[in-house]
Parts: structure tokens; C-alpha cells; sequence
């Protein structure tokens, strides 16, 4: 084969090559993408969908240099291979909008699955050394998005100037925006006002507990108080039966386990020491018990821990 023929036969193979590679890369974008990091400021709450890569957000200088922060969500439209076709802001300052909407138009998701045609998320900015911001959580999943308890945990004059703002209300939907809203609003309110959300343990809806930590408490003031069994029980807005073990079941193995508790200021099980019961009853109420939720206990209209003890009982049907 002759000088001439070899070098044209070797430039074709290689311009096959580099062909067959862009093809490859346009067609299966690389799950393991490099990625820039976001200003140090900013933190991205994607969603549910797996991120397969995205542009890191910048924190805008102007923005940054006037300490403009808050939340921006946003409303993205996919397409069938994942990417970011379309992009709408539902809410946040004016000055941040623009940094996110130019990321999130860079973003693609894994297509592993059907995607949904729209998905939401947030972004928030954050100001260094800013304090007392509201730290806003993402909505929770399409399925658990249905508020079902607002509880709210505060002195009656407050509480009556939150009711009268609130926009959201039981049986509404938990969408990004109305999260937002809802943390924007407590800011306003009173800045010492702070919320949790929690999906209930079948992830068909959520309860929201408002509280108000107050830093004005006396000194010496107790901020954990024991409490009666039967009198936390009143509390309970939220219990999951637990499943009875097969094993027990077949051993014919019932009976009471007792746990001693801590129930934390926002409602919600932190802790659990196992006093008595069968070991094979044990585990499965415990992992019940984990899920209940309370309503939260004041003392001089402060939320504060709770210790207290919560019996399951398991009986075997007839």
C-alpha cells in the first residue's frame, strides 16, 4: 500500500471515529457530567427527579453587594429526553431571578423513567453572614403535597395575627409557591417564628407545625418537662398502627411494649428507649411509633421537649 493511501485511509478511520463519538455523546449525555459549583451562598433544591447534570448557579454581584436574598422557584417544562425545554418563575426577588432561570435552562434530568412534562424546584440566596433568614424547604413530592394538619404553636395574639395572613389552609395544596408564601409570611409576622413540614408516614399528605422560639425565656426556664402517657396521647394528630410480626403471629406471641420517648418542641418523635416488651414486638412498634406525630407541648407559651411514655399494646385477632 502506497505512503498516499495509507495517510487517507488512516485520516478516514479517524474522522469515522470522532463521528461516531459526537453521535454518541449527543445521543447518551454522560451521567457522570462534570459540574461547576454554585457561589457558596446558594443552595439548589433539585427535586425528586435525578439530576443527570446541571450549570452551577452564581450568586448575581449586585445582588450580593446590596445583601438581596430569598427563595426563587421555579416551574420547569421537560422534554421526553430530559432536558429543560422551558422555564417559569412562580416566585422570588426580582434581582435573583435571572441567576437561576440561567441555570436551570442548562439543567437535564435522568430519562431512565416517563418523565413528568413539568417539575418544580427552588433555589435559595443567601447573603454571608446574613441572620434570621427563613430557610425555606422544598415542597413535598406530587403525592404527598395535600396539607392535612397546620398546627400552630404560639401565643394567642400571634397566632390570631398569623391566621388573619395565612393563604394556606387544610386541604390545600403544598405547592413550591405556597411554601414560600407561607415562610415569607412568618418572616413577616414575627422573625422568631419557624415551621416544619412532615409527610405523613403513608406519604399521602403532609402536616406543617408552626412554633415561635422565643429569646426572651427566663433563665433557668426548663425547655424539657416530663409528661403523663395518657396525657400526651391528647396530643396525637398523627399515628401509625404498626404491622404485627408474622413470627409473633405464629408463636402466638401478644402483649404491651412500653417505650420511654422524647418528643422534640416541633411534635415530632426524637427518641425512643425501649422499657419492656417481647423482642419480637419490639421492632415493629418502634418503627410505628417513629412516625407518629404531636402536637407540640407549651410551657409559659413556649414549645418545649417532652418526655413521656407511649404503650402499644398488640393483641391477636379471634
Amino acid at each position: 500500500m502506497s505512503k498516499f493511501r495509507l495517510t487517507s485511509s488512516l485520516a478516514a478511520f479517524a474522522a469515522v471515529l470522532t463521528l461516531t463519538a459526537w453521535i454518541g455523546v449527543r445521543s447518551f449525555p454522560l451521567q457522570a457530567a462534570p459540574q461547576e459549583k454554585d457561589s457558596p451562598s446558594v443552595t439548589v433544591h433539585a427535586g425528586a427527579l435525578p439530576l443527570l447534570h446541571r450549570a452551577a448557579v452564581q450568586y448575581p454581584k449586585e445582588a450580593l453587594a446590596r445583601r438581596v436574598e430569598g427563595t426563587v422557584a421555579l416551574e420547569l417544562s421537560l422534554s421526553e429526553t430530559g432536558s429543560v425545554t422551558d422555564a417559569r418563575v412562580l416566585s422570588g426577588p426580582e434581582e435573583l431571578r435571572g441567576a437561576a432561570l440561567q441555570s436551570v435552562l442548562q439543567w437535564h434530568y435522568a430519562n431512565d423513567w416517563q418523565l413528568p412534562p413539568k417539575t418544580q424546584v427552588s433555589i435559595d440566596f443567601k447573603a454571608p453572614g446574613a441572620e434570621g433568614m427563613v430557610r425555606v424547604p422544598a415542597a413535598p413530592p406530587e403525592e404527598a403535597a395535600k396539607l392535612d394538619h397546620l398546627i400552630i404553636v404560639a401565643p394567642d395574639a400571634i397566632k390570631q395575627k398569623l391566621e388573619a395572613r395565612l393563604t394556606l389552609h387544610e386541604g390545600d395544596r403544598l405547592t413550591q409557591t405556597a411554601v414560600n408564601d407561607l415562610f415569607t409570611t412568618l418572616k413577616t409576622v414575627d422573625e422568631h417564628l419557624k415551621a416544619s413540614l412532615q409527610p405523613n408516614a403513608e406519604k399521602t399528605g403532609s402536616t406543617i407545625v408552626i412554633t415561635l422560639e422565643s429569646r426572651a425565656m427566663d433563665e433557668g426556664a426548663p425547655t424539657k418537662i416530663r409528661v403523663g402517657g395518657n396525657v400526651q396521647a391528647t396530643n396525637l394528630v398523627q399515628k401509625v398502627q404498626p404491622v404485627y410480626p408474622p413470627l409473633a403471629k405464629q408463636a402466638h406471641i401478644q402483649g404491651l411494649v412500653r417505650f420511654t420517648a422524647t418528643i422534640g418542641k416541633d411534635g415530632a418523635v426524637q427518641n425512643l428507649d425501649l422499657v419492656s416488651g417481647d423482642p419480637l414486638l419490639a421492632d415493629a412498634a418502634r418503627e410505628a411509633v417513629q412516625k407518629w406525630i404531636y402536637k407540640p407541648t407549651l410551657l409559659n407559651g413556649d414549645p418545649v421537649v417532652v418526655v413521656t411514655q407511649i404503650d402499644v399494646n398488640f393483641t391477636l385477632s379471634q
